[in-house]
């Protein structure tokens, strides 16, 4: 997919409709693209499993779970203003019977950054009401039959974190240990409504995240919590290529086997890149303005898509997991 495909347009750049419209929606966009990528290799991985062993591959449930981590008030600081961010992905998600749709998304924004209006409660899932709530309840009242088979929006609940993300995550093992035992994780993870203890993601993002300024044992901890613990597929965006770049340096870094097992995590395992630094087929395409001299920020003059002189959010990708 690209942007003159989701619009209906021409590839013209330079519109200024169209870098609005990449603007407000490149973070919704890059995760609809990211999950297409990411079921798509493990629906490949599952059923070539399981034409070995014989058995099918295991069946999901229609709900997307997505962490972004190293979030701030760009998310949104309240559910309503977070489902409008992120809008695109509750809209052309598909249908819950598809391998690769879901007809409910659950976003969990977490970070030291992250900021939430009064009276918003952390810790939890907030449901957001949508236009087709309120149209089912109309269409109830006036017939009884069964609903049209129409596409409708995913139904979305958000949750924030104010801190790291592997702190709320060790917070919830510690409480798990009391737990009975018949408290199994399947149980947890469904039990999502009052608590992220046992939540587990199917993608985490962090957008321009500029991992590549911090030290390594600022994000390792995390990073070994979403790719280890959790076996859950991350990606990392950045403001150009050549900055991406420098992330992926650093994340290769953080997750060597012997990183690993220094950190005490991951079990000493490594990772495996779905994909590795490449342009960002949805980046916004509004340059970002900066009031110093962005050869600082990122050295190089070179002109392309998503790095040289171009800086943009999301302008370049990449995703890596745990190593099978």
């Amino acid at each position: 997919m690209s942007w003159s495909s989701v619009r209906g347009g021409g590839d013209d750049d330079d519109d200024e409709l169209a870098i609005a419209f990449a603007h407000e929606h490149s973070r919704a966009f890059t995760i609809l693209e990211a999950v297409e990528r990411v079921r798509a290799h493990r629906v490949r991985v599952e059923e070539d499993a399981a034409s070995k062993s014989r058995h099918h591959p295991p069946k999901r449930d229609d709900t997307l779970r997505v962490l972004v981590v190293g979030a701030d008030r760009v998310e949104g600081t309240n559910p309503e203003a977070t489902a409008e961010v992120f809008r695109a992905v509750l809209e052309r998600g598909g249908v819950g019977d598809d391998a690769r749709g879901f007809a409910n998304v659950e976003i969990l924004c977490a970070g030291p950054n992250v900021t939430v209006d009064d009276g918003i409660a952390e810790g939890e899932f907030h449901a957001v009401r949508g236009a087709d709530d309120d149209e089912e309840e109309e269409d109830d009242e006036d017939d009884e039959e069964a609903p049209s088979p129409k596409r409708r929006r995913a139904g979305v609940s958000v949750g924030y974190h104010v801190g790291l993300y592997h702190d709320i995550a060790s917070e919830g093992e510690e409480e798990e240990e009391e737990e009975e035992e018949a408290d199994a994780p399947a149980e947890r993870k469904a039990s999502t409504a009052s608590t992220f203890s046992g939540w587990v993601p199917e993608l985490a993002v962090a957008f321009n995240a500029g991992m590549w300024g911090y030290s390594q044992d600022e994000w390792r901890p995390t990073i070994d919590r979403i790719v280890h613990a959790h076996k859950c597929p991350l990606v990392v965006t950045g403001y150009t290529v050549k900055e991406a770049e420098s992330d992926e340096d650093a994340l290769r870094a953080m997750t060597t086997p012997a990183a690993a097992a220094d950190a005490g995590g991951g079990a000493g395992a490594g990772v495996e890149w779905l994909w590795e630094t490449e342009a960002n087929p949805f980046r916004s395409l509004r340059p970002r303005a900066l009031r110093f001299d962005r050869s600082v920020y990122v050295p190089g003059d070179d002109a392309g898509d998503g790095e040289g002189a171009f800086m943009g959010e999301n302008a370049a990708w990449m995703c890596l997991r745990a190593a099978a």
